[in-house]
């Protein structure tokens, strides 16, 4: 299927650090869900949520988020063949 669009991330107020990542859905008839993911140097890639065709936003609050840090989220739209498109957001933790 065609990626996600729109992909934005927002650090969201107070303490701990959350995001909320939103994207627009994918323009393919026939994706079944989305996967949100995240990574940055040095760590290996988390999974945050997973999605019905019908989401287009989810709360990262599975922790570890540091201040002064660049995180990479990705928006993986699944069909119901298993194929996959995937896009990605880059956000600075302040």
């Amino acid at each position: 299927p065609s990626p996600p669009g729109n992909i934005q991330a927002k650090q969201n107020e107070g303490t701990p650090i959350t995001v909320t990542i939103s994207w627009i859905k994918s323009s393919s008839a026939n994706v079944v869900s989305y996967s949100v993911s995240r990574d940055s140097d040095g760590e290996s890639i988390r999974n945050v949520c997973d999605k019905t065709k019908e989401d287009t936003i989810c709360v990262d609050s599975t922790g570890g988020l540091a201040s002064s840090k660049k995180y990479r989220y990705f928006v993986t739209a699944y069909d119901n063949n298993g194929q996959y498109g995937e896009g990605a957001y880059e956000l600075l933790i302040v």
